[in-house]
């Protein structure tokens, strides 16, 4: 066995759970609270890696969340502070680039605005 085949026979993606969300709002929640309830939210550490992480995919008119496990962990970068307003948007381009969200933080200034940030596969 060479170490391609190593590799390849040692990553391990395990699937925890699905759900089907009807609109891009209803998938921008579902995702936000699915990564608050699983630990996957404002971590007190800087981090770029994760054993969990969450998949958006489109099918049809349906778009389908799913968390799963990574063996070994996914690898990201964290985007750019972005209104709370704007994350269907990014969802969709997350979506459209096939990428994974292996964290999220949720801030809310003392004015009340709220900003979001991902931790999104390269």
């Amino acid at each position: 066995m060479n170490l391609i085949e190593f590799i390849n026979k040692t990553e391990a993606t395990r699937n925890i759970g699905q759900v089907e969300c009807m609109s891009l709002e209803e998938a921008t929640a579902t995702i936000t609270n699915l990564m608050s309830s699983m630990g996957m939210s404002n971590p007190s550490t800087p981090t770029n890696s994760s054993s969990k992480g969450v998949t958006v995919k489109k099918k049809g008119n349906t778009i389908i969340i799913t968390l799963s496990m990574f063996n070994p962990p996914i690898t990201f970068v964290w985007t750019n502070l972005l209104p709370a307003k704007a994350l269907p948007d990014v969802i969709a381009k997350i979506i459209e680039e096939k990428k994974k969200i292996g964290s999220i933080n949720n801030i809310t200034l003392s004015d009340g605005t709220r900003l979001v940030q991902l931790g999104v596969t390269r």
